[in-house]
């Protein structure tokens, strides 16, 4: 066996492969990338969302905000956009999870609610599991 922090990417791309052949017995592929990008007048990114879409799913990997552009409303919006076009590709649900000292109470406020949560990070930090029904128009 082989232990490495410096995977290559065709070494995951063959394990992401074979995983998702082997739930094609079960699911359709229907896996998308999911990016929502905001950026200044010069093209500088200032903020932006991670995500994928799957098995009427939006599942939401990361949300950023530079740290001057935070309480303007640009999180808010990039979530929205995403949800937005989540629901344009058939999803009727969406999911993250984030940590205490991040934005839980952000996403609490935008309808996500806690399905789950896991004690014992470092510092006695927590990671909360989030969920929302998506509303289709």
């Amino acid at each position: 066996m082989e232990i490495t922090d410096n995977p290559t990417e065709e070494d995951i791309r063959i394990i992401s492969s074979n995983v998702r052949h082997y739930n094609l017995e079960f699911m359709p592929n229907d896996f998308s990338e999911l990016a929502v990008f905001e950026r200044d007048s010069q093209g500088v990114l200032i903020a932006g969302l991670a995500a994928k879409t799957y098995w009427e799913r939006l599942d939401i990997d990361y949300l950023w905000v530079s740290s001057e552009h935070r309480g303007k409303g640009i999180a808010r919006e990039l979530l929205l956009k995403a949800e937005e076009e989540a629901i344009h590709r058939g999803c009727k649900y969406a999911q993250l999870d984030t940590f205490d000292f991040q934005a839980k109470e952000f996403y609490e406020k935008l309808g996500y609610e806690i399905f789950g949560k896991l004690d014992g990070y470092k510092n006695g930090h927590k990671r909360f599991y989030l969920k929302k029904c998506l509303k289709l128009t």
